[in-house]
């Protein structure tokens, strides 16, 4: 008697430490199959390849792309398919008046930026920069003031600003 030793096609699944990520963090593939043999060609969305078992990757850009593994041997080849979201600070936000009457006219500040765990504002009237999320700051006369946010994400270095004008009107 012979004895043949079966081949099945092989395993195309695959783990991803992270689903959602920052532009410029690591992201950590792996395959963990235990079968001999086989070529692995990872296709990460963004026109890059590897033919690494557990390769890292860092995406350049936000966006939503499909990491490809074909896994091949003797007997054929077979795909698995995961998402991965990339992502990059957006910073925004809204405002409220307490509308007192009073000096300093008092202004609510709604940090309502995407990504970001630090934040920088610059509200326009020669005052020091505040570095929290909320802050509640006074003007003492009435102009236009130029307020800006930046949100960075420590992380990636990555960092988004916008600048809204306040309108500060003498009562």
């Amino acid at each position: 008697t012979a004895e043949v030793k079966m081949t099945n096609l092989p395993d195309s699944w695959f783990d991803i430490d992270k689903n959602l990520a920052s532009t410029g963090d690591t992201v950590n593939f792996s395959y963990n199959s235990e079968e001999d043999n086989i070529v692995l060609n990872w296709d990460f969305g963004d026109g890059i390849i590897s033919s690494l078992t557990n390769p890292t990757h860092s995406y350049s850009a936000p966006g939503s792309y499909s990491v490809i593994l074909t896994a091949s041997n003797g007997c054929g080849s077979s795909s698995g398919t995961q998402s991965i979201t990339v992502v990059s600070p957006i910073a925004d936000f809204s405002f409220t008046f307490s509308n007192n009457g009073c000096t300093p006219e008092m202004v609510q500040f709604t940090n309502l930026s995407l990504y970001a765990d630090s934040f920088k504002w610059e509200f326009g009237d020669f005052s020091p920069n505040e570095f929290i999320e909320d802050p509640i700051h006074g003007y003492w006369w009435a102009s236009t003031f130029m307020v800006t946010l930046t949100a960075y994400n420590f992380l990636t270095g990555d960092s988004d600003k916008i600048t809204k004008p306040i309108i500060v009107n003498q009562t």
